[in-house]
């Protein structure tokens, strides 16, 4: 399983109004994270700060990280809700 990152209600009100001064390189992280990307794609992404990045707006409640289920763990949890 990879870790996915989710903003948090600060997150987004950070992102909205600015109010928490992130540093630029924080808030470019805070962007990209979506709810989709994991952490391999955020390094793509970050370079080599992803994990200062992750770890700090971790710490601040910026961002909350989520397990993601195997493709085909998903797909059999829809077919189940679908009735296939």
């Amino acid at each position: 399983m990879s870790t996915v990152y989710q903003k948090s209600p600060k997150g987004d009100e950070e992102i909205r109004t600015r109010s928490y001064r992130l540093p630029a390189y924080l808030r470019q992280a805070l962007i990209l994270i979506d709810g989709k990307r994991d952490e391999a794609q955020l390094r793509q992404l970050l370079g080599e700060r992803t994990v200062e990045c992750l770890l700090e707006l971790l710490a601040d409640e910026f961002i909350v990280a989520h397990e993601a289920a195997p493709y085909a763990s998903r797909r059999g949890s829809v077919a189940e809700l679908l009735g296939a």
